[in-house]
């Protein structure tokens, strides 16, 4: 899997993440990226789209990116008060 080759590798706080929360990484991730291009594309003006239309996805992608980042938070939370500091 090429997200375990990346955090093996030491790419930051994925790095550190145990592997059942790696995907949630991912996901919030690429969510980031995405986000960060629809902005770079309405701020210069080369968006070929609708501008509603883009500024409806740029909503979107903000709202699912900050559920799976509540998401991550919730199970590393959950994690943390099930193994109380052994894992």
């Amino acid at each position: 899997m090429a997200a375990s080759a990346a955090a093996a590798a030491g790419d930051g706080p994925a790095s550190t993440l145990p592997d059942f929360l790696k995907p949630f990484h991912d996901r919030a991730s690429l969510a980031e990226d995405l986000l960060a291009k629809l902005e770079a594309a309405l701020r210069t003006g080369k968006a070929s789209i609708d501008t509603s239309d883009l500024l409806s996805s740029l909503v979107d992608l903000r709202e699912k990116m900050e559920k799976v980042k509540a998401e991550k938070r919730a199970v590393k939370e959950r994690t943390r008060n099930v193994c109380h500091g052994q894992c």
